[in-house]
């Protein structure tokens, strides 16, 4: 009776599983570092990877997403760029090349600090978890977007 009950459970929790797609949704934590030259975004974003290298380049996307996705709080940048629900998948193949290892996105990193704050490092078991200070050309990838017809141009 008890393998029964067993059963049932382990069969009713597998028919409640969601399936989520690995670019629905991105834990990401970004915050504002205040503005840098003329439409650049000062950004401290934080990254996990098996390598440090590995966490500051995931750092750096994440930097770009919030900007693009989720926007930043308490900045000038707190509404997203892209504000169309579902745009991210609508646009999949897009964001696949521009988020892919040596892709696009890394044209609109401008500075990024090279000297990891002891702080801002996280080392636990095989995994890092890494805080940098990035600078996002905002305006060149607002015109990135526009021009791959992501986003309307601003204005119009």
């Amino acid at each position: 009776m008890t393998k029964l009950i067993i059963f049932c459970l382990i069969i009713s929790t597998l028919g409640c599983t969601k399936k989520i797609t690995p670019n629905a949704f991105y834990d990401y934590e970004v915050q504002s570092m205040g503005t840098g030259a003329q439409g650049t975004s000062l950004l401290k974003s934080w990254g996990q990877g098996n390598s440090q290298k590995q966490a500051i380049e995931e750092a750096k996307k994440n930097a770009i997403r919030a900007l693009l996705f989720k926007g930043v709080p308490n900045s000038p940048d707190m509404r997203p760029l892209i504000s169309q629900p579902g745009a991210e998948q609508q646009h999949r193949q897009y964001f696949e090349t521009f988020f892919a290892k040596g892709g696009t996105y890394q044209r609109f990193i401008s500075k990024v600090n090279d000297a990891v704050d002891p702080a801002d490092r996280v080392h636990t078991g095989k995994q890092y978890k890494v805080g940098v200070v990035v600078a996002v050309n905002r305006s060149e990838l607002i015109k990135e977007l526009e021009a791959a017809g992501i986003i309307k141009k601003f204005g119009l």
